[in-house]
Formats: structure tokens, sequence, C-alpha cells
């Protein structure tokens, strides 16, 4: 929002956004916890490095903006053809998959896992993303972000099982400290 703001002429930050904005990134510090905060800087290259990511993520949406008036599937296919010819040299010079041996069936079960990823997690996912920079802005497109917490939690509880805390739904909670009883 804050960049979109200081780059662009029509995607300007109000006082509506904003208390978007702020509901949604509270929303993520109320799951994650304040325990998160616990040794904050002692990885501050790491720390810095995510922030980095996140900066950048904001910049491409914007950037994208410029792409508006191709077809989605257009900017999709271009944006997967010219990172798959950088990174695929990459990935084989790091790799290097021909010392592998793998067998008929890891082979074929291997293949099968990065084509279910190539479409539906990559391809699929960009399409999206092309399909709602155009008809939502580069600011409402990445606002979907903060509900990539609220999934992972859905995922989380209801096919892995795990529990759902508290505070996780909003709800102020005593956090358990490991000696108290």
């Amino acid at each position: 929002m804050f960049l979109a703001h200081l780059l662009t002429r029509d995607e300007k930050l109000t006082p509506r956004r904003l208390a978007g904005v702020l509901l949604g990134v509270g929303g993520v510090a109320l799951i994650v916890g304040p325990q998160a905060l616990r040794g904050a800087g002692g990885e501050l290259r790491g720390e810095l490095a995510v922030l980095a990511a996140a900066a950048c993520d904001a910049l491409a949406g914007i950037w994208g903006r410029r792409f508006r008036d191709l077809a989605p599937p257009v900017t999709a296919c271009g944006m997967l053809i010219a990172s798959s010819l950088l990174m695929v040299p990459a990935a084989l010079l790091v790799e290097r998959p021909w010392r592998l041996a793998p067998s008929p069936e890891t082979l074929a079960a291997s293949l099968a896992a990065v084509a279910a990823v190539a479409v539906f997690g990559t391809a699929g996912a960009y399409l999206l993303y092309f399909r709602i920079l155009r008809s939502a802005g580069a600011t409402n497109l990445l606002l979907v972000t903060l509900l990539i917490p609220v999934g992972a939690l859905a995922v989380g509880v209801l096919l892995l099982g795990e529990p759902l805390e508290p505070r996780a739904l909003g709800v102020a909670a005593k956090e358990v400290v490991p000696g108290d009883a």
C-alpha cells in the first residue's frame, strides 16, 4: 500500500485502505504471537532478507500493472517462460540431476509431482494473479497475502489435525511458559 501510494497515480492510500491493512497486519501479528519477537535481531541477515522479499513482492505487483492490457494467460505464459529460461540452467548446474539413478517408478512419480506443481501451483496461481492484478489493481492484489496465514491455519486444523489456539481466533490467551504449572 505504501509503495503503491508513492509510485502510482491511481492507487493512493485512503483511510479505509489503511484501516484494512492495519487490520490484516494486526490479525497476522495475533496469530504469530508475541513469542515471535523473542530473539528478534538475532538473525538479522535472514530477517532483512524476509523484508527485502516482501518489498520485492510489492514492487512486482506495481511493475506488473504495465501488463494490464494483455490477457492474463499471455502475461502468465510470458512470465513463466522467461523465469524458466533463467532458472532451468541454474537448477541443472546446482542439482546435477544426471548424477542420480532413480528407479523408473521414482522417476515417474517425481515427474508427475513436478508436473502437478507446475500446472496447479505455478501456472494456475499466476493465471489467477494476473487476472486479479488486471481487475483489482496492484494494492488489492497484494492484500491477498494477508490471507495466507488464514489459509495455513485452516489447512493445519482441517487437514493436519493441529489444535486451534485461542489467539488464532482473536481471543487473548495467557501464554504458557515451560516451567509454569
